[in-house]
């Protein structure tokens, strides 16, 4: 992940979260997820509407 942020794949790296939510349990699936919203949100030039998107599909895992 830390490449993709790197190399400015941002959109890629939403797409890797997404991926995971059926290979991790779903704590660790958000903590991934608000991890990446984290370093998305600090970064000039992504699209706000993209990660706004994004922290509002990680918000909807039921947590524990």
């Amino acid at each position: 992940m830390d490449q993709l942020l790197l190399h400015r794949k941002y959109e890629e790296a939403i797409h890797y979260v997404y991926a995971q939510k059926f290979e991790l349990d779903i704590d660790s699936y958000y903590r991934l997820g608000m991890w990446l919203y984290g370093k998305l949100k600090n970064v000039s030039g992504v699209d706000a509407g993209m990660v706004k998107e994004f922290l509002k599909q990680i918000e909807k895992c039921p947590r524990q």
